[in-house]
């Protein structure tokens, strides 16, 4: 939807701040700083930030955003300046005409927020199912999200030996994020080795028949399926093993879980969502080994 403001050439009085609101804006250190402000809808979240001020649904959550831990669906944006309301950008019609109807009969600014900005709050029969339908589907989407978030913590991963890179490095081939690379027994190299995954995931194979071990290291703009071919074709084995990842992960992990089940291809670990990897593989051992960095 649209941002809608009134311009002063419409004769339009911005509207001005509660004194809480205010001082919560007036002590918001950085331009991205957000802090949460007193709502008087027990189901309504509203946070303010230098800009806007957002309001959300405690009682329906963002299936998309929702990985680590749920999140507020976002409703709308109060959007500010020079401290006061001159405008608004409305982020879900289903919840908007329900949410508004609710604080503006609970609070006077958003009684005039209402009146000022033409807001629907008289809900229908289909408003009241679509809002229905709504809190059904996005929070069982994230309760399902949160259960394959348990099922990764739960997979049991194994410790592994502390190398420095600057030991190994010269024995071996680096894997760059987005790139699969893997050795074999007649390489001069001996360790295939990727640094830093954080919100990236790393996917590893070793055959101990053929002496080959792989990695690839994935971000946000690599293609999973294509990868994991590279990787599984490259070594020719039946199963990976699976590193790295934080709370931004998740939907990724999910995706890659998928795809390797597609493709019959075995995990033996998953250690995941917890903290940035850095992995090699000794290729003439198949050891996994964790790697220090400079």
């Amino acid at each position: 939807m649209k941002e809608q403001f009134r311009s002063e050439q419409e004769v339009f009085k911005p509207i001005a701040l509660n004194p809480v609101w205010a001082e919560k804006l007036s002590n918001l250190e950085y331009e991205s700083s957000v802090d949460e402000i007193p709502s008087p809808v027990q189901d309504c979240k509203l946070s303010i930030g230098k800009n806007a001020i957002y309001i959300s649904r405690r009682d329906v959550f963002d299936a998309d955003r929702s990985t680590y831990y749920p999140i507020f669906e976002q409703v709308a944006r109060l959007l500010l300046s020079d401290g006061k309301i001159v405008g608004i950008k409305i982020d879900n019609d289903i919840l908007a005409p329900d949410t508004f109807g609710q604080l503006a009969d609970a609070d006077p600014v958003f009684h005039q927020v209402v009146n000022v900005f033409n807001i629907k709050t008289k809900t229908t029969s289909e408003d009241d199912d679509r809002l229905m339908d709504l809190k059904a589907k996005s929070n069982a989407e994230v309760q399902e999200k949160m259960e394959q978030k348990k099922w990764f913590l739960e997979q049991p991963h194994y410790p592994r030996r502390m190398v420095n890179l600057d030991d190994i490095e010269a024995e071996a081939l680096d894997v760059h994020m987005g790139a699969v690379t893997t050795i074999h027994q007649n390489y001069p190299e001996r360790y295939v080795v990727t640094v830093g995954a954080g919100p990236c995931l790393i996917v590893g194979a070793h055959n101990p028949k053929n002496h080959a071990s792989g990695l690839t290291h994935i971000d946000a703009f690599t293609s999973m399926e294509d990868v994991v071919r590279k990787l599984i074709g490259g070594v020719r084995a039946k199963s990976v093993r699976v590193f790295g990842g934080d709370m931004s992960s998740l939907n990724t992990l999910i995706q890659l879980k998928d795809i390797l089940e597609k493709m019959n291809i075995g995990v033996d670990e998953w250690d995941v969502l917890n903290e940035i990897k850095s992995i090699a593989i000794d290729n003439q051992t198949g050891e996994y080994l964790d790697v220090r960095g400079r």
